[in-house]
């Protein structure tokens, strides 16, 4: 079933339905001699008549000879019908399918589930651990869900974790001291404080 559409397009197509339903009306009437407001009331009723009914009421000539023959429905065909009278669901059975429509939709069945796993296999065909597989059909003897597993694994197989590398220490550098920088007399530097530290000792010390 579609997307619900907007309230536009479905006031559009109940004035469609409103349409075809004054038709049909016009035609019944014309038909039977009913009124409207006869006819609307069977038509809101979802009337269902049988042969000799249908003749009573003008919406048919003559009954015909009755026929013989049988035919294939789907039944679900006949959910949409609120009224469908229980005498007409007697005469609704399901139709087992012939053994030529079996074969044939055996058939399909395999067809898709052939393509489903050439799907899943894609560029892994040369795999060797797939190709082999492929080779003799028995990959599509699988599930797919099965197969997805297969390949998922066939591949970690060419994938091994490469061995972890030891940390190797790095050689210590040697320290490179810095040239002395001379003593510009016109800007004076200030002394660091630890050269303090020694003269005030000796100071004490005395």
């Amino acid at each position: 079933m579609g997307a619900v559409g907007t309230a536009e397009d479905m006031r559009d197509y109940a004035d469609l339905l409103d349409q075809a339903g004054n038709a049909l009306a016009n035609i019944y009437m014309k038909k039977t001699g009913l009124s409207l407001e006869e006819v609307t009331a069977l038509l809101s009723a979802e009337t269902w008549m049988d042969g000799p009914e249908c003749v009573q009421k003008g919406f048919a000539d003559k009954l015909a000879e009755p026929v013989k023959m049988a035919a294939t429905l789907n039944p679900a065909m006949f959910d949409v019908y609120a009224a469908l009278p229980a005498k007409a669901k007697k005469l609704i059975r399901k139709i087992e399918p012939t053994a030529e429509a079996k074969q044939v939709e055996a058939v399909l069945a395999a067809k898709k589930h052939r393509e489903e796993i050439d799907l899943l296999v894609g560029d892994f065909a040369d795999n060797e651990y797939v190709a082999p597989l492929i080779a003799s059909g028995e990959i599509y003897k699988l599930t797919p869900e099965q197969a997805g597993d297969f390949i998922l694994d066939a591949i970690g197989k060419n994938c091994a974790p490469s061995a972890p590398q030891p940390l190797s220490p790095s050689a210590p550098q040697p320290l490179s001291p810095s040239a002395p920088q001379p003593l510009s007399p016109s800007a004076p530097q200030p002394l660091p404080a630890t050269l303090f530290m020694p003269v005030t000792a000796r100071l004490f010390a005395m």
